[in-house]
């Protein structure tokens, strides 16, 4: 195994992070941008050096296309919205992350190796999180500096957090082949954060795919009735646990007051309608995306960071509907088709873990949360997509032999 290039890897992928917004660092994580915008555009022309490179796969031409119209946002930004346009690009790092996929393709990593890569990469951010919470108000990493000050309430902003349902659902898949403990270890370090997080909608949407996924990966009623009893006996004996039902205590509060779809008054309804109607009115600028507002000196960036910021409308919290007013409907669908695609060629039993972790991302982003584009997770997403890729084609080569 090429261990070596393994941890290359790793390390490319945690300086893309930032490292995880790592606070002892003498720079603060969004001026990493700037280097980090331009290493990785150089890391992916650097990849593609012959066409053949880069045409093997659907996931190439979508991700060039894709790249291409996050690009038009930017031009419509500069062009429309007076952002000046290197602002803008800079600050649209995080949704070219999938054009490290290029760099993995050059790296010729097994399906295995790459996935090993992943795993650490989960654990790592796992790892990262718990920390946070433990030393909290004692800040280490940037993504919990703008938190509520009581333990239990604030939510850490970690980036690559897709991770966390990463490691919660690859503990179960492989525990339901191999039947090693560790695995089920590896489910409770990825839970945890995600209990901690307290969204409910990806809490609900992460218990459901953990028994959905049993049968996908066992294939035998009478197994999958025994792991889906022996899931719901532990989820009743953690739900015993003072954690746990601090955390439900608290999504049952943010229900009674208000905070759900019941509710017409329903802060998402309010964002909806103002960036729909308002902000992005204009029927072109819906379709190309307004661009992320960062220029502080033009009036569209005021009027989403001033007046909108400050009567708490938040354009990430309309999920993909709300991405779609910043990078434009035509990229938006693209990374769908990304998601999409994956998780239908995801049918093996080893490979349950992705299908059901772009799922819950997916499902759990289409309205409510920003998780399927939270900082980092579109670079995570091109280790998926590329294990799935090379899982495949492996299978080919090993069928033909």
């Amino acid at each position: 195994m090429k261990s070596n290039s393994i941890y290359k890897i790793i390390f490319l992928l945690l300086l893309l992070l930032a490292f995880y917004g790592l606070k002892l660092l003498p720079v603060k994580i969004t001026n990493w941008d700037y280097p980090l915008t331009f290493f990785l555009f150089a890391l992916s022309f650097y990849s593609f050096n012959t066409y053949t490179l880069y045409s093997k796969t659907l996931y190439s031409k979508v991700i060039l296309l894709y790249t291409f119209f996050v690009l038009c946002s930017c031009i419509y930004s500069w062009y429309f919205n007076g952002q000046e346009l290197y602002l803008v690009i800079v600050h649209s790092y995080y949704y070219f992350g999938i054009l490290f996929f290029f760099y993995l393709l050059k790296s010729k990593l097994s399906a295995s190796e790459a996935e090993k890569a992943l795993i650490i990469m989960s654990i790592t951010c796992c790892c990262c999180y718990i920390l946070q919470w433990l030393i909290y108000p004692t800040i280490l990493f940037y993504g919990a500096d703008s938190e509520s000050k009581t333990l239990f309430t604030y939510r850490v902003r970690i980036p690559g957090s897709i991770g966390c349902y990463c490691l919660l659902l690859y503990g179960i898949n492989r525990y339901l082949l191999q039947k090693h403990f560790k695995y089920l270890f590896y489910t409770l370090l990825g839970g945890l954060p995600i209990l901690i997080m307290g969204f409910r909608s990806l809490n609900t949407l992460s218990l459901l795919s953990i028994f959905v996924m049993i049968p996908f990966v066992l294939h035998k009623i009478p197994k999958t009735m025994f792991y889906s009893l022996l899931g719901v006996i532990s989820i009743l004996l953690l739900m015993q646990t003072p954690i746990v039902k601090l955390k439900l205590a608290e999504m049952e509060e943010r229900n009674e007051t208000g905070q759900s779809f019941e509710n017409e008054d329903y802060v998402r309804f309010r964002e909806f309608d103002y960036y729909w109607n308002e902000q992005f009115a204009n029927p072109v600028e819906k379709f190309f995306g307004g661009g992320v507002p960062t220029d502080p000196e033009s009036k569209y960036d005021k009027d989403i960071h001033g007046w909108a910021y400050s009567n708490g409308l938040y354009w990430d919290d309309l999920g993909l509907v709300g991405l779609s007013m910043i990078i434009g409907m035509p990229a938006v669908a693209l990374l769908l088709i990304m998601y999409v695609v994956c998780i239908w060629r995801c049918k093996d039993s080893h490979l349950q873990y992705i299908r059901f972790t772009l799922l819950i991302v997916l499902l759990g982003s289409l309205f409510t949360t920003a998780e399927l584009f939270r900082q980092g997770n579109i670079l995570l997403l091109s280790l998926f997509l590329y294990i799935e890729y090379k899982y495949h084609q492996e299978r080919v080569k090993n069928i033909a032999s």
